[in-house]
């Protein structure tokens, strides 16, 4: 029986996450075995001379990272958490950080708001801090909205950082632990969650946000993809003479009631947002959407423009297209089915929205996730 040590904190919802991911892959290797484990079990593997198949985990302190490379034939560290680069002896599968902010932006920008803040608990170059918040500030800058960032060490701080806000305001906090804290604070501050701040947190653990107040939307990364192609890699043997590198991109945005509100002054434009967003699969009827918001069609077109600097068509658009990026990162739903979820005619016309939009076409963007990145790491000769 071949053996893999898990290093995760399980405390945290990723981490249980990339488990499942690992889990689930192994569920076809049944030779092989998965263990939870920590520092102490890979000191035990070494003393004892009984070496690991694999490590998997938060393999960032360089300690740790080196006892796994000698405890293991394969050592794949799955964490972007800490100052600097990841260890560069490793193999590392991680997050797409700046995907995470650069799709928070977005989300944001869709929703009207052009004030959006990145808050940072802890030390201030954190690498996935730094990298979501390069991400958002990006995103944010490409579409002439403003970013600011704030880092805060202790309770004062940060209350600081929350009143300083201009509202309405658009906050991503770097996880949801620290983001279900910022939602405390600003009860406190007597801020309304989320016509005065909308809250947007990551990791998507499900425990922790449904049990916020309100509760909270989060960003879910890959973590499960990242679990599964950790035990693809392990158990096909990867050498640690040429170290590889993968990164994935986040599956999509899970909204719940902290950023469920529309950043714009005008309420005709507030409620004609909100059916759009309720009715973004079936057909658009611009005379009916003015009727219903209480505005003409032209008077419509002109709130959209003023506002949002888009039209109510291609926000529509837009919106449909964030429903299908997490449908095919999070979902094996055939192509055509999700066109039908999502209101588009067929295939063809979803394939034509898609590859416009986003450069490529649907089925590559969900290769895009896993399969792909790896084979594309098989041929560079790792």
């Amino acid at each position: 029986m071949k053996t893999i040590l898990a290093l995760l904190p399980f405390e945290y919802g990723f981490a249980r996450d990339v488990f499942r991911g690992m889990s689930d892959a192994l569920a076809l290797h049944p030779d092989w075995s998965l263990h939870p484990g920590n520092v102490r079990d890979l000191r035990y593997y070494l003393e004892h001379r009984r070496p690991l198949d694999g490590v998997i985990g938060f393999l960032r302190a360089e300690e740790t990272a080196r006892l796994a490379a000698r405890a293991a034939r394969v050592a794949i560290n799955i964490s972007n958490g800490g100052v600097g680069p990841p260890p560069p002896f490793l193999h590392n599968i991680l997050n797409d950080d700046r995907a995470i902010g650069a799709a928070a932006a977005r989300f944001f920008l869709d929703r009207g708001y052009r004030r959006i803040y990145f808050l940072e608990w802890g030390v201030g170059d954190w690498q996935l801090a730094v990298e979501r918040w390069e991400g958002l500030a990006e995103a944010a800058a490409a579409a002439g909205a403003r970013a600011e960032r704030g880092v805060a060490l202790e309770t004062r701080p940060l209350v600081a950082f929350l009143e300083s806000m201009e509202r309405p305001a658009a906050l991503l906090v770097r996880s949801d632990s620290f983001a279900s804290y910022a939602l405390r604070e600003l009860r406190r501050l007597g801020r309304a969650v989320p016509a005065d701040v909308a809250v947007l947190g990551v990791d998507d653990d499900l425990l922790l946000d449904e049990s916020s107040r309100p509760p909270l939307s989060s960003v879910r990364p890959a973590a499960a993809r990242i679990g599964r192609v950790a035990v693809e890699w392990i158990v096909a043997g990867r050498s640690h003479r040429r170290p590889a590198s993968l990164r994935l991109p986040p599956e999509g945005i899970v909204q719940r009631l902290s950023t469920d509100a529309f950043a714009v002054s005008d309420e005709r434009l507030r409620k004609a947002l909100a059916i759009l967003d309720a009715e973004y699969r079936g057909p658009l009827d611009l005379a009916s959407l003015a009727r219903r918001s209480g505005v003409s069609r032209r008077h419509l077109g002109a709130l959209f423009a003023r506002h949002l600097r888009t039209t109510p068509s291609r926000w529509r658009e837009n919106r449909r297209l964030q429903e299908a990026r997490r449908l095919l990162a999070a979902t094996a739903l055939p192509i055509e089915e999700i066109a039908e979820r999502i209101g588009y005619g067929g295939a063809v016309a979803f394939w034509r929205a898609f590859r416009g939009a986003e450069g490529i076409a649907p089925g590559a963007y969900r290769e895009s996730f896993a399969a792909a990145a790896s084979d594309r790491e098989r041929k560079r000769g790792y």
